[in-house]
């Protein structure tokens, strides 16, 4: 198994965080996946003979966020709380409404 944290930009609320995370975990050969929204990134534990690093990006990608892999493991914060960011502006322009 190999740890991956991925960057990703868009996510406002809670909500956001729990898409991010079924869609990751979803991916075949994914152990598990936390996400982080202050930190604006999710840590993933995957097997490399299953899924590749640019896989576990697109699926982040898929469920409207931008993403990218990051070279440099940081510390991870506390998961955030559940909530809903209302703001509406949909998730292709980065909400999450």
């Amino acid at each position: 198994m190999e740890t991956l944290i991925i960057k990703i930009d868009g996510m406002h609320c809670g909500s956001c965080v729990a898409g991010v995370e079924k869609a990751l975990i979803q991916v075949n050969g994914v152990q598990s996946a936390a996400v982080y929204l202050e930190a604006g990134q999710a840590t993933v534990t995957y097997d490399p003979a299953y899924v590749s690093t640019a896989d576990l990006v697109s699926a982040v990608v898929t469920a409207g966020y931008s993403a990218r892999a990051n070279a440099e493991p940081a510390p991870a914060p506390a998961p955030a709380q559940s909530g809903h960011c209302g703001s509406g502006s949909g998730k292709s322009k980065g909400g999450c409404c």
